[in-house]
């Protein structure tokens, strides 16, 4: 147990994926993630492809955040995949779309902080009665 706490918490450092093969019309890409990291919290799409990009994480099928072509858009969420869906009729060649990801390990600490303190208000208020 103390072992996955252990990796949990540790830093992965800024990781770069790219899209290592063609992405046609309507077709899907699945980065590959380092497992041992998730979940990444910090989360950057360059897409510098003519074709706008829809992205997917966490297992879902529902590709709402759109990253139009030219852009980059920094995502404030906590993942454990990441796919991306070609959106233009062009297809989008290898090393188009860059997705830097990080594991800080911040928000489980904060969480656990949260409880912490919690716990240490309700004992507090126990202690008054």
């Amino acid at each position: 147990m103390a072992l996955f706490y252990k990796r949990r918490y540790r830093d992965s450092g800024n990781i770069i994926l790219s899209n290592d093969s063609s992405v046609t019309s309507n077709s899907i890409f699945v980065f590959d993630v380092d497992d041992r990291f998730k979940p990444y919290e910090q989360i950057s799409i360059i897409n510098n492809s003519s074709s706008d990009i829809a992205v997917c994480s966490n297992y879902k099928t529902d590709f709402s955040i759109i990253v139009p072509k030219g852009n980059q858009r920094i995502l404030d969420i906590v993942i454990e995949d990441l796919r991306f869906k070609n959106l233009g009729t062009d297809t989008i060649t290898a090393n188009q779309i860059k997705a830097n990801i990080r594991h800080t390990g911040n928000r489980e600490k904060d969480k656990i902080k949260d409880k912490i303190q919690m716990i240490s208000q309700v004992a507090m208020i126990k202690n008054l009665f």
